[in-house]
């Protein structure tokens, strides 16, 4: 019996462009803007930080509800994750959990 080479299509792959990387949740250690390596645009650039409400939001929500005041998380901002952007091409870098 003789062995032959497996067939290797001649058709290249469609790549599609998105211009930014793929979303990972990256750990930053600060809330305040740092400096950061952006996979997006291949640069060292300072992050944009926004604040939004995430399973510690809630969790303090829920334990603050019998005293009616499970609203209170969702307007202090130390209770809200901290989404860490590229400042050049808006780029997703990070995220830094509340209360850690």
């Amino acid at each position: 019996m003789q062995q032959t080479a497996p067939l290797l299509s001649t058709k290249p792959e469609q790549v599609i462009q998105t211009g930014r990387a793929p979303l990972t949740h990256a750990f930053i250690p600060s809330d305040g803007p740092v400096l950061s390596y952006c996979s997006g645009c291949a640069k060292v650039t300072k992050s944009t930080v926004s604040r939004q409400p995430g399973p510690a939001t809630f969790l303090a929500g829920s334990c603050l509800m019998p005293l009616l005041l499970c609203w209170v998380p969702c307007y202090v901002e130390k209770c809200k994750d901290a989404f860490h952007r590229c400042e050049v091409c808006g780029g997703f870098l990070g995220v830094k959990p509340a209360f850690t």
